[in-house]
């Protein structure tokens, strides 16, 4: 739980300095969650960006004007002996497609990611996810000819990754007291 005073992210106040760099002041705060369907319990995060075995389904974030983000890395230029190429060819990879629309603290799970043909829910079936926190620093937009500015403006958590089963089981009760959200 990140209300807790023991949490890296306690009352969603993660920051952490960014070591990659001289400057004291440039830290990673916390910026979102993300909210993955896993096919089954065995699932890593090193396999969230496998689609037959994790699937995104919530991307929530601060309200603040970040909306995407981009990580850099490079390849080694197959013309590097050409004098006119640069030795390694930089790309960006999208790690986040933010909505900006602020926090949602909760989810509303009515389909099942994985399945074929009818997606509802099926009671008493197990369902995994995976709730993954982010933070961001974009001390200086990163420029791939001069090769000045942030890499890898976005972090995932490390010690924040929670996993949750969760069980559907059918409404037996003709009177509920409260709806979804309330509470």
């Amino acid at each position: 739980s990140n209300d807790e005073i023991i949490s890296n992210n306690k009352f969603l106040s993660y920051r952490e300095r960014d070591l990659r760099t001289d400057n004291d002041t440039v830290n990673y705060v916390f910026e979102g969650y993300k909210v993955y369907q896993l096919v089954n319990s065995a699932v890593s995060t090193q396999d969230l960006d496998d689609v037959s075995k994790a699937r995104l389904i919530l991307q929530t974030d601060i309200k603040n004007g970040i909306t995407e983000i981009f990580n850099w890395t490079a390849d080694k230029n197959p013309y590097e002996g050409n004098p006119n190429q640069p030795s390694l060819l930089w790309k960006a990879t999208r790690k986040v497609a933010g909505a900006d629309k602020g926090l949602q603290s909760t989810i509303n799970v009515l389909e099942d990611q994985f399945a074929k043909g009818d997606r509802r829910l099926v009671n008493h079936k197990q369902y995994h996810f995976i709730v993954l926190a982010y933070a961001h620093n974009n001390y200086l937009e990163f420029n791939p000819e001069t090769v000045l500015g942030q890499r890898t403006p976005y972090l995932e958590g490390r010690g924040n990754v929670e996993r949750y089963t969760f069980t559907p089981r059918p409404i037996v009760y003709d009177n509920l007291n409260a709806v979804y959200g309330e509470g």
